[in-house]
């Protein structure tokens, strides 16, 4: 019996599983490889939404992207309806035009920013709050493709404060200019007057110059005063000190020691009060110096000081020319002057100020008064239960 052989080996077998486990290895990469590149791509996308929302959805400045051709909002940051008061529903709602002041809309179409330019700063421009309120703001825009339009990225920083601020400030050194030169003028000529004639002077004339030079040098003490409680103020350091006075015989001595060019005529009881005597004294001073530079030679001035249940009450009033009613509201502001003021006497705008912030310091107010007879009533209330002494 013959034994049988082996059969021999199929070549054609090991070379179809050889191709097999090659395409599942080549599978297996390939599945690696989308893995990766899926992981990789989440990885990118979160990074750039996280991106987005640091420069665009957190941004602490409204920003928005608006329709190149439409004008119409597409997307909106909180920042920006924080501050425009309108919800993200309504913010998409609107064109740029809706946020722009009537006056404005027509120059919305010369704006550079609308063209497929780079980075562009447009400068200034208002927008109107949804209440209604206007305010200046700087705008840097950016030009790109958002959902497939030609759109711009806005970034708008609200700059009302700075813009008044630099109005203040232009005002303020012009008004200061002139506050200072006028009564350094006046002391430097009457000072050469004395240097240069004293021995030609009478006694009545060298006396008078004395007494211009000294009304000048305490008009300049007083500016100083104030400039200097301007900065306290800004510093926030500028509190009111209180202490028990008579207040009645303190403003006595404060009118008195102003050696005004007029008669002030007083009426001040003694009232014992608890009170920040350098800022009363800063009242006083400012309100009649006032009263004397806005109103004619001719005309009278009054001080008194009252009892109130809860406080005192002062007032100073003139029968000069008077404040008109639209300036009332603004007189105790910064900066602010009547229109009657005299020419050559603008004033610095900030001594009334002074006075509304010392009111403020004494938990009171200042303001005016229509006067019968004609002419200013300025009052000013300090918060304090004020008794006269026995």
């Amino acid at each position: 019996m013959s034994r049988l052989s082996p059969t021999p080996a199929d070549p054609s077998d090991d070379s179809e599983l050889a191709r097999l486990r090659r395409r599942l290895v080549r599978e297996q990469r390939a599945r690696q490889e989308a893995e990766s590149i899926a992981e990789r791509t989440t990885r990118e996308l979160y990074e750039r939404e996280q991106s987005f929302r640091a420069l665009f959805a957190d941004n602490p400045y409204p920003m928005w992207v608006y329709d190149v051709e439409t004008l119409r909002i597409l997307e909106v940051n909180s920042a920006a309806t924080a501050n425009y008061g309108y919800s993200r529903d309504e913010f998409l709602t609107l064109t740029i035009e809706d946020i722009r002041p009537p006056e404005d809309v027509q120059l919305v179409h010369g704006d550079p920013s609308l063209g497929r330019s780079p980075v562009h700063h447009s400068g200034a421009w208002k927008h109107r709050l949804k209440d209604g309120r206007v305010i200046d703001v700087e705008i840097v825009s950016h030009a790109q493709r958002f959902a497939d339009r030609d759109a711009v990225l806005v970034l708008a920083q609200d700059i009302t404060s700075r813009k008044a601020l630099e109005a203040a400030k232009s005002i303020f050194i012009t008004t200061v200019s002139h506050e200072l030169r006028t009564p350094l003028t006046a002391l430097l000529g009457f000072a050469r007057t004395l240097k240069d004639h004293d021995a030609e002077l009478s006694t009545e004339l060298r006396r008078d110059c004395v007494e211009r030079i000294a009304g000048s040098a305490e008009k300049l003490d007083r500016l100083i005063a104030d400039l200097l409680d301007v900065d306290r103020l800004g510093r926030g350091v500028l509190e009111a000190r209180r202490q028990e006075i008579d207040v009645g015989s303190f403003v006595r001595w404060v009118v008195d020691a102003l050696h005004s060019p007029r008669p002030i005529h007083v009426e001040a009881p003694d009232l014992q009060a608890n009170v920040d005597p350098g800022m009363v004294e800063r009242i006083i001073e400012n309100l009649v110096s006032n009263a004397v530079t806005h109103t004619p030679d001719t005309a009278q001035i009054w001080v008194a000081v009252r009892a109130q249940p809860d406080g005192i009450l002062i007032c100073v009033d003139d029968n000069g020319p008077g404040i008109p009613e639209h300036v009332r509201s603004r007189i105790f502001g910064a900066f602010e002057h009547g229109s009657v003021l005299r020419t050559h006497a603008p004033g610095m705008g900030i001594g009334l100020a002074l006075v509304g912030h010392f009111a403020a310091r004494h938990d009171g107010r200042a303001w005016v008064e229509d006067r019968n007879g004609g002419g200013a009533a300025l009052r000013v209330f300090l918060a304090h239960t004020a008794t006269s002494p026995p």
